[in-house]
């Protein structure tokens, strides 16, 4: 009897981009957060939103994971192969220019992902609570097929929050989606000049959000066969698609 090996790729098509300075934003207000994603595995990425009236700048780049080897089955042997993605994201969001904007590594080039400032309809809720020393609001949404609770302040005048999360009469310190596999929390407020370079984003490819999926799923689809190509007899390949481990499932169109 041929026992089965399977290969399971988590995978994340990463790659370094370059970041060339051509404009200087000076922020007032910075939030630092950690932000967890638990897809396949939990994992946490030290995030930070630097933000004015009319824009945001919120980076976002992984530090650890939780995960831990499964029980190998005795009738099946299982490898697991996780590909790190090391790369530091950079969301824009621009009032004034009515785009959210990022660069990111797409199959050893980069792109750049455009969309307009999306609206978010929220629910205003009653309860309040007390988030590093501020006293909170909560609010409800749905927002790219995931429903999130979110906690907001009016102590601090600014209407963004972390990701594309946005649009509440205060600063975002705590939102999570109701299947906790996207958190965020705030772990730190510092009001006070900060400077930012944002890269030049005019050389490069531009994709919708939906654009850049299917292209992800297309070429994790290209790795699987070259995978199966090169096992031997008896060797199963399994990938996970990609659309399965983003935050967004959901796209405009």
């Amino acid at each position: 009897m041929i026992r089965h090996k399977f290969l399971i790729l988590f995978f994340a098509l990463t790659g370094f981009l370059p970041i060339f300075a051509q404009k200087t934003y000076r922020f007032p207000l910075t939030i630092t957060y950690d932000m967890y994603l638990n897809f396949n595995k939990r994992q946490q990425m030290d995030a930070r939103l630097s933000c004015s009236g009319e824009a945001a700048c919120y980076t976002y780049q992984y530090t650890r994971d939780y995960s831990h080897a499964d029980e190998p089955n005795p009738e099946i042997d299982t490898w697991t192969l996780a590909v790190s993605d090391t790369t530091q994201h950079v969301l824009w969001c621009d009032k004034a220019l009515n785009e959210c904007s990022e660069l990111v590594p797409l199959a050893g080039r980069t792109v750049r992902l455009a969309e307009p400032v999306p609206v978010i309809r929220w629910t205003m809720e009653k309860d309040t609570r007390e988030i590093e020393g501020f006293r909170c609001q909560k609010a409800t949404c749905r927002f790219r097929g995931r429903n999130y609770t979110a906690w907001f302040t009016t102590d601090i005048p600014c209407n963004w929050g972390p990701w594309k999360l946005h649009g509440l009469p205060g600063a975002i310190l705590e939102a999570y989606d109701d299947t906790n596999e996207v958190s965020f929390y705030a772990t730190g407020v510092k009001r006070g000049e900060t400077t930012v370079e944002r890269a030049d984003e005019s050389a490069y490819r531009c994709l919708t959000m939906k654009e850049y999926h299917e292209q992800v799923e297309e070429k994790l689809g290209e790795m699987m066969k070259r995978l199966a190509s090169r096992m031997g007899e008896g060797f199963k390949v399994n990938v996970s698609k990609a659309k399965t481990q983003s935050i967004e499932l959901e796209y405009d169109e």
